[in-house]
């Protein structure tokens, strides 16, 4: 494994901002919470925060509330199991639960305590069984069960019509302040307050499993799809996504997502965490069980203040994937512990206590090739003059080509900068002291200082 240090890691993606993208490499800090830290149960489904910044998860035992130091819980009536939590434009936070659904108030002591909106439905209604999402929309919001919809606005709660009798909903968010849904067999429709309205050429999305529905471009709709991948829904009909991550999400299947502030779309999957894409589809991130998560299914993701929240079927991770600073280890392609950076034109190099490693930024998740095939015992220089490149390191000086590393000269510089005559080095060796590498004849001259034995 490679050495574990932010400064590295800061000093690297500082070369790497003419290549590439920061967010394409390296793993942001991230913070990991335990049941035994919030002391709850494990799985929780989703995530959101009020205009102070606190947070609430929604858990099977009730809602977590996280001020950034102390988690408490706010328990429902009958310890139902909270499936969702929203927050309106006026800074209300709603919570859909099993059998529940309704609103966190204050009390006279300045405490929090859930409201329940199940009174006020008409008896007809009550057999909803679980509010499985809450979507926010211009005026209030869209309680979706999948037998009912229900709309909370100016301190009212109305019932929506169904379509037909025997309807069912699937899914229910929020795009540019409109709720949108899917209807089991029919398609996609839209939510206000006259009712439910179905999208025009939209049935090919009737025996679809929809997991999420999100802005795209100035009047599209992205459709994210658990098990077909994403398409784009706009005036023009549907038409399917491609993105470099499909294998990924055809493999480990979506199940909630988001639109980002930047414009890309963080997608979390079932089986294996989460991924960021553009719009155009090329995977920019992924956090997954080879880079950190530990809990593979992951339920939910949102952008918080910046920071994606994961809720997992295990935890909650805090994720600074906007950080300035990235750790590069192991997973893209390092081995060993990290003596050296360079830029060498536009081309990145990392040496390392066992070879040296050039950065492919072509690649389709860019990171490190290893360039030498034999190990190079403590690679910690590397520099070019006339247009060759050249390694210092305990086994020796060597010269890179493109087709070969060879052995150039039989000392071992540590420390290499170039003189004021053109051609001539002065190198710090490993163990005795100061030399003059003369490279002007192509005949790799070196001589220790005298007087200079060891530094």
């Amino acid at each position: 494994m490679c050495r574990k240090g932010n400064l590295l890691a800061f000093l690297l993606l500082s070369l790497l901002h003419t290549c590439l993208s920061a967010q394409e490499l390296g793993l942001p800090p991230f913070r990991y919470f335990s049941p035994e830290d919030y002391k709850a149960a494990s799985r929780n489904w989703s995530i959101v925060s009020d205009s102070t910044g606190i947070l609430y998860v929604a858990n099977p035992d009730g809602v977590l509330r996280y001020d950034g130091i102390h988690w408490r819980k706010i328990e429902l009536p009958k310890n139902q199991i909270a499936y969702w939590v929203e927050k309106d434009k006026e800074g209300n936070i709603y919570v859909g639960a099993n059998g529940e659904f309704g609103v966190l108030k204050l009390n006279a002591s300045g405490e929090l305590y859930y409201k329940s909106f199940v009174d006020l439905l008409d008896e007809q209604y009550r057999d909803f069984n679980v509010i499985w999402e809450i979507a926010q929309e211009q005026q209030g919001v869209v309680f979706r069960s999948r037998k009912y919809l229900f709309r909370y606005a100016n301190q009212q709660l109305t019932a929506l019509d169904v379509p037909s009798s025997g309807t069912k909903f699937d899914v229910a968010f929020s795009a540019r302040d409109t709720v949108y849904m899917r209807i089991y067999d029919q398609g996609l429709a839209w939510v206000d307050a006259e009712g439910i309205h179905p999208l025009p050429n939209s049935e090919s999305f009737s025996n679809i499993k929809v997991n999420g529905i999100y802005p795209y471009g100035e009047n599209e709709l992205l459709i994210a799809s658990r098990y077909e991948g994403l398409f784009i829904y706009g005036n023009q009909g549907v038409r399917k996504l491609i993105t470099t991550a499909d294998e990924y999400l055809m493999k480990n299947k979506i199940y909630d997502g988001y639109y980002l502030k930047n414009g890309n779309y963080a997608l979390a999957t079932m089986a294996d965490g989460v991924v960021i894409i553009t719009p155009e589809g090329k995977e920019v991130f992924r956090f997954d069980s080879s880079n950190g998560i530990k809990n593979n299914q992951t339920l939910y993701v949102r952008e918080i203040d910046e920071q994606l929240w994961l809720g997992t079927k295990n935890g909650v991770y805090q994720l600074a994937y906007n950080a300035p600073f990235k750790s590069v280890e192991s997973e893209f392609g390092l081995d060993g512990q990290v003596t050296g950076i360079d830029k060498i034109g536009d081309e990145i190099y990392v040496t390392c206590n066992d070879g040296f490693y050039k950065l492919e930024s072509e690649r389709e998740l860019p990171g490190f090739q290893r360039i030498n095939k034999k190990q190079i015992v403590d690679c910690v220089s590397i520099f070019e003059y006339d247009q060759r490149k050249y390694i210092g390191s305990l086994d020796g000086l060597f010269e890179y080509t493109k087709d070969s590393v060879l052995e150039v000269a039989n000392f071992a510089p540590r420390i290499i900068k170039q003189s004021s005559v053109d051609g001539v080095f002065i190198c710090s060796e490993f163990y005795f002291g100061l030399y003059l590498l003369d490279m002007r004849k192509r005949e790799y001259q070196y001589k220790q200082v005298q007087g200079i034995n060891r530094l």
